[in-house]
């Protein structure tokens, strides 16, 4: 989990970008089965990069366990209400429930 988190935050090719995970949470709220996915998770953490491209600071990045590949993947990064504007298909129609027991809070 730790690994997507790492490799899926934006970075301009050629330089160093890192993420700090600071605090990771994994929901205990099952997707939908009409989601790919069937288990998501978000980590809290510092971003930096040497671009100045994206600015350094605290991030949070919504990371999701796909069903067909057993692997996690970045679905969602950035500073606020990260994954709000996600479909409701993306996480089988439980978008608030799952969000809400990640901490994200979209209203």
């Amino acid at each position: 989990m730790t690994a997507a988190v790492i490799q899926g935050i934006p970075h301009v090719e050629g330089l160093v970008s890192f993420f700090l995970v600071r605090r990771l949470v994994v929901s205990t709220v099952s997707p939908g089965r009409s989601s790919s996915f069937s288990r998501f998770a978000v980590a809290s953490g510092i971003a930096k990069d040497q671009s100045g491209v994206y600015p350094g600071g605290s991030r949070t990045v919504v990371v999701a366990l796909h069903r067909g590949t057993g692997r996690w993947i970045v679905v969602a990064y950035g500073v606020r209400r990260v994954g709000c504007r996600s479909p409701q298909a993306f996480f089988g129609g439980r978008r608030a429930s799952i969000l809400r027991d990640l901490g994200i809070r979209c209203g």
